[in-house]
């Protein structure tokens, strides 16, 4: 299945009384095979897992700083199989997080579908058979199928 990307983006609204400011998040849908290098940046996140997002032997996925990465586009069972290499670089003042499309407390309503809280079990998990390095990372709600969704 080839990699797909579809971006949205919130701007300030002019109203009768001035600008109304909603948070400019972009949002990248993402699913299918990196063959080559990729980075994901502030700019393009939060990004949203849509099946299953595999990364291939030979080849690196670097999450930058403050990146917000959600699963459950296709319900439960969304994940990320790494082959090759994850690389996710948060730091202590900007973690990078992993978390339910349902979770509205980071990166705000990605879903579109109103206030809405995460739970354990939204999504499924990253698989290794690579490399992962993970700094400061955090990690909400995975698990589903799992024994311990906690």
């Amino acid at each position: 299945m080839p990699l797909r990307r579809i971006f949205h983006v919130s701007l300030a609204i002019p109203t009768s009384l001035g600008l109304f400011s909603v948070p400019a998040f972009a949002t990248t849908y993402v699913q299918g095979t990196y063959n080559t290098n990729v980075t994901w940046t502030l700019a393009e996140s939060p990004f949203v897992i849509q099946s299953t997002l595999s990364i291939a032997s030979g080849a690196t996925l670097t999450i930058e700083p403050a990146v917000i990465v959600k699963f459950g586009q296709s319900g439960n069972t969304d994940k990320i199989d790494v082959l090759g290499t994850l690389l996710v670089l948060g730091t202590s003042g900007q973690h990078v997080t992993f978390t339910s499309l349902e979770d509205d407390s980071i990166g705000g309503d990605t879903g579109g579908d109103g206030p809405t809280q995460g739970a354990p079990g939204q999504w499924k998990s990253i698989n290794v058979w690579g490399f992962a390095s993970f700094l400061y990372t955090d990690i909400r709600y995975g698990g589903a199928g799992s024994s311990d969704t906690q």
